[in-house]
């Protein structure tokens, strides 16, 4: 058993050909890949018709020229066999992330106030970290295999993260200018690895014992049978019949045990360095016309200007967002961000901070009806 998803398996291939200059024409659960001449030497025909199982419907009968692309099968081995050897150390890049703290409470207010943002700080980071892909396979009585990764920043420790960013981000189509300054440690991840392999296979070493009893009773239950119902009328040979059923029954427990070991293998199959550029920006918000004496502002400032209609995200299920076509809004633009700052006479201030991206970094109402959010 492999946890290669679907979705990952097409995404996988789409890459793989396209890197090898390969024309792709997609459908919705195949892949028809036009073959450079290096490549149809290599498949041995100058097309491919890759059939992607989704998971979730029967599988369609094959047509003769049609492949399943599956982990295991014929055609994702013979793209492995393409890549041996080569791509082991790859830059990537990946969007900058964008973070936003607000550093003043918002207060809500009877006037329509007039907005002004300051930037109080802003970091600034451009750190590299190290990927490490291994194949990790389990095997007993039964095979499981797993493609893993481990993130380390640039000085060894793990970065779930960076992890968790990586996973659920795709790498931007250009690798990096930057040289990274940093060493690899192969041998650290490794025995990351190797550690959260281990919590996995005391799992399977509970499943496997459980199967393993059931055959031994199974086995012993058999044997015991065949022993008592030995009756030839000579003793001697009687009991030797025993004996040699008692000596069968003792290898068939032995490769059963054999069988039933749990062995973990753990083989390095790629390595990344990727820059995870990130910005955070500590924000405050007030009205210039009603300044705090006991707390100046100090940093770039940005004024609010009319923004006509609502915020773009208005989630018509959420009802603090069904609110917001009510307010009267302004907005501050932003190379990396959009603040939306809102006014009601009743429910209060509300600010909405989004990523160029359109997702919500921030989001908070202040009003004289409720409480914050």
């Amino acid at each position: 058993m492999t946890t290669i998803p679907p979705s990952s398996m097409r995404a996988f291939a789409e890459a793989f050909f396209t890197h090898f200059g390969a024309p792709i024409e997609a459908g919705p659960d195949e892949l028809i890949v036009e073959l450079p001449d290096p490549l149809a030497a290599h498949f041995g025909r100058p097309r491919l018709y890759l059939v992607l199982p989704t998971g979730h419907d029967k599988p369609r009968d094959l047509s003769p020229h049609e492949d399943v692309l599956v982990y295991g099968s014929r055609i994702f081995e013979r793209m492995l066999a393409l890549l041996d050897g080569q791509g082991e150390l790859a830059r990537l890049a990946y969007p900058r992330q964008v973070a936003v703290t607000l550093a003043t409470e918002l207060k809500p207010s009877l006037r329509r106030p007039v907005f002004r943002l300051v930037e109080t700080a802003v970091d600034r980071r451009q750190p590299w970290v190290q990927i490490f892909n291994f194949r990790v396979t389990y095997r007993s009585d039964e095979k499981e295999e797993m493609f893993e990764t481990i993130v380390l920043d640039a000085n060894g420790r793990p970065d779930p993260a960076a992890e968790a960013l990586i996973r659920s981000t795709a790498p931007l189509a250009d690798p990096p200018g930057l040289l990274p300054d940093l060493e690899p440690q192969p041998e650290q991840a490794a025995a990351l690895m190797r550690q959260r392999a281990a919590g996995h296979a005391a799992e399977l070493q509970q499943s496997m014992q459980a199967r393993l009893e059931k055959v031994l009773l199974r086995l012993t239950g058999f044997y015991r049978r065949l022993m008592a119902e030995i009756d030839a009328g000579q003793p001697d040979q009687d009991e030797q019949a025993r004996a040699d059923l008692q000596q069968e029954l003792d290898r068939k427990i032995a490769d059963e045990l054999e069988r039933h070991q749990l062995n973990l293998t753990l083989t390095p199959i790629s390595m990344a360095v990727a820059l995870l550029p990130s910005v955070h920006y500590r924000l405050a918000i007030d009205d210039p016309a009603r300044p705090d004496p006991a707390h100046p502002l100090t940093g770039s400032e940005r004024r609010a200007t009319p923004y006509e209609g609502s915020p773009p995200v208005v989630n018509a299920v959420d009802p603090l967002s069904r609110q917001w076509s009510r307010y009267r809004w302004h907005v501050v633009p932003h190379d990396d961000y959009t603040i939306y700052l809102g006014h009601h006479w009743l429910w209060g201030t509300a600010v909405l901070v989004l990523d160029y991206n359109g997702t919500v970094l921030h989001r908070q109402q202040v009003g004289w009806v409720g409480s914050s959010h």
